[in-house]
């Protein structure tokens, strides 16, 4: 029975995104699960997004803010949030019918946990969900998240209790890339962390528009996340030093390999620089000493180029 206050209140950043955003929208009402409520936040988009969300009347909540990037828009939406956890969801992504129960199940079984997150799978085309096919749960439980392996969790599959979610001051507005790197560091510590491996439970689009094919942004949002970490930003002390900067490695590595072979060289060298003593400590070496070679390989090719004239 529906209650003044729902179990999930789904939180949709949205900007420029009304290409997308109605397919987003219908895939959260047709959820099996319908103990939730739908709360779009516009980033200030300048497309048609305003006017495909006027076309859901009541059955979504619209909150609107000037341009301030996907964080500033999800903390906006759980600050709104009258459920007992937040649930989010990218604006171009899709949840098949049985994301929300298969959370659910999970927070009853192990005892209402602070997080619980799931896995995606990469898609192009609405027709590609159908693909998803809802397997049995396997899903492992943690003391918290640091204690976890500390896989990569998108938005589009994290469920955080609202409380536990505004107590560490929600998701930062200083960077627009890795923001959600920076959320899941501060929720570190928040007890219990359950990760669904099966079933997969996001669609999560590819195409042109995706913000994280950004390098130098993405570059800028690690070394964000290191200042904060050097900063004694993030919660744990010293008893969860490595924890956290693994997991910021985590997102080093793939970021500096992608930028250097687009040819971000100058500042894949950068980070690669200021992480090589965490990596030293973590003992990446296959890491330390294939980097370089990705990057050299990479300046010969652009020289080559520039010789051939191309």
């Amino acid at each position: 029975m529906r209650t003044d206050v729902p179990l999930f209140s789904v939180v949709i950043p949205s900007y420029n995104r009304g290409p997308f955003i109605a397919d987003t929208i219908d895939s959260v009402l047709a959820q099996r699960e319908t103990d939730r409520e739908i709360i779009v936040v516009d980033d200030g988009s300048t497309d048609s997004t305003l006017e495909v969300l006027a076309g859901y009347g009541d059955r979504i909540r619209v909150f609107r803010q000037q341009n301030a990037g996907p964080g500033a828009a999800r903390t906006l939406g759980m600050r709104h949030a009258r459920g007992t956890y937040v649930a989010f969801l990218d604006s171009d992504d899709l949840w098949p019918p049985w994301t929300l129960a298969t959370q659910r199940a999970m927070i009853d079984r192990h005892g209402s946990p602070a997080v619980v997150a799931s896995r995606q799978r990469d898609i192009r085309t609405t027709a590609e969900m159908t693909a998803l096919v809802e397997e049995p749960v396997v899903a492992r439980r943690y003391d918290d998240f640091f204690a976890s392996p500390r896989g990569w969790w998108l938005p589009s599959g994290l469920v955080v209790h609202r409380e536990t979610a505004l107590g560490v001051g929600g998701f930062t507005d200083r960077i627009r890339i890795c923001e959600d790197a920076d959320f899941w560091l501060r929720l570190g510590i928040a007890r219990g962390f359950v990760a669904i491996e099966q079933p997969l439970c996001i669609g999560y689009r590819v195409h042109d528009g995706n913000i994280s094919a950004s390098w130098p942004g993405r570059i800028h949002g690690v070394r964000t996340l290191m200042a904060t970490e050097r900063a004694g930003g993030y919660p744990g002390g010293s008893a969860r030093r490595w924890e956290r900067r693994d997991y910021i490695c985590r997102h080093a590595r793939p970021i500096t390999l992608g930028a250097a072979r687009s040819g971000e060289l100058a500042g894949s060298w950068r980070l690669y620089r200021e992480t090589v003593g965490w990596h030293l400590r973590l003992g990446r070496w296959r890491y330390l000493a294939g980097f370089p070679l990705v990057a050299t390989g990479q300046w010969f090719r652009h020289r080559q180029r520039s010789s051939d004239g191309r």
